[in-house]
């Protein structure tokens, strides 16, 4: 019996040193409250904090390492009086070298503030997360260039989507047929007739390109580990800067439109399939309709209404890329009239292989 017990008390004392290995710095040594009288920092001296409560993050020192917040309820977390991220009740982990390269400040003091009050607070620096089901919190970080960058190109793309569909409502309403375009049957519909580098399929060309430039700015600001041979670091960026890298990305996906273009063209001109027009059409509205539902998840994640890891939004966007590749797929086969294997070997030059080579390009 007693051996028995010993055995237990061992493996408990070594379950609480692993756990405690997991904490390597408590903060809560370093917590200060601002003085509105002085108009100063001063350090905490209480047991239990009021509503907001302020740290000084040693980054430099803890880069590899996670900070870990325990709260009971909801609070925000400030930098500078500005709002970086909405903290719910539970565990949050935060990457710290993620977060002071955001915020461009090796050290930088951090605030918490809940209206519910702070109680309960643990602020403390870990190795890594906890093998528990926490949700791990990556927090978006606003600076203003970016916020006002963000508003000023969403707002151009509104309007000049309303430009289109009010200078070419019968063209504008063939890229949004989404029921014909789920449809596998073709139609012929006046979509499959413009040459799409003429006017004005090529002013819906540009539209796409500047939505998916948005996109990607968007998410290379959010989540700079995805692509990180660029090298860019948007949050150190000006307006005037992000408005020139949002033009440069646009003009390369607008590049790779025409590519694609010219590549199925070459490629049905050799294979004698005579289906360019009607795949490459099938391709542009699916593109748009896919530009669009990006634009909106942006536009959502950055107004805080709906937050995704970049793991998820990873696996959501390769998912819908699945989808759209099968739909293509689908329509090709009831237009062609050859083979399915000649139209597989058609289909592996025109789409897969490109499609692989693009994600190989942007994605990790």
């Amino acid at each position: 019996m007693w051996r028995v017990f010993s055995f237990w008390l061992l493996w408990q004392a070594a379950a609480f040193q692993g756990v405690a290995q997991q904490r390597v710095y408590d903060l809560r040594h370093d917590w200060q409250q601002y003085d509105h009288q002085t108009k100063t920092y001063r350090p905490f001296s209480g047991t239990t904090p009021g509503d907001s409560v302020s740290f000084v993050l040693p980054g430099d020192e803890y880069a590899d390492h996670f900070l870990v917040l325990t709260l009971a309820h909801e609070a925000a977390l400030l930098y500078k009086g500005q709002l970086m991220a909405e903290l719910p009740s539970g565990i949050n982990y935060l990457k710290i070298d993620s977060l002071v390269r955001q915020l461009d400040n090796r050290q930088p003091m951090l605030t918490l503030y809940a209206p519910a009050g702070l109680h309960g607070l643990e602020t403390y620096i870990s190795r890594q997360p906890a093998q528990t089901s926490v949700v791990v919190h990556q927090p978006p970080v606003f600076n203003n260039a970016y916020s006002s960058f963000f508003f000023t190109v969403l707002l151009i793309i509104l309007l000049v989507s309303v430009l289109l569909r009010w200078s070419f409502p019968d063209l504008a309403s063939q890229y949004l047929a989404i029921g014909h375009t789920l449809r596998p049957r073709l139609i012929s519909e006046l979509i499959y007739k413009v040459n799409p580098l003429a006017h004005p399929n090529i002013h819906y060309l540009l539209f796409m390109s500047f939505i998916m430039g948005l996109v990607w700015i968007h998410v290379q600001y959010f989540f700079p580990g995805w692509w990180p041979a660029f090298g860019w670091q948007l949050a150190h960026w000006s307006y005037a800067a992000l408005l020139l890298g949002w033009v440069g990305v646009s003009l390369v996906f607008f590049l790779f439109l025409i590519l694609k273009y010219l590549l199925t063209q070459a490629i049905d001109t050799a294979h004698n399939c005579k289906l360019a027009h009607i795949h490459f059409a099938s391709f542009l509205r699916l593109w748009f309709i896919l530009s669009l539902w990006l634009l909106l998840l942006v536009a959502m994640q950055f107004l805080h209404i709906l937050w995704l890891s970049p793991v998820a939004f990873n696996r959501l966007l390769l998912a819908v890329i699945i989808l759209i590749e099968g739909l293509l797929f689908l329509k090709l086969t009831f237009a062609a009239t050859h083979t399915v294997i000649y139209l597989i070997i058609y289909f592996c030059a025109t789409e897969i292989v490109p499609m692989v080579l693009f994600l190989q390009l942007v994605l990790r």
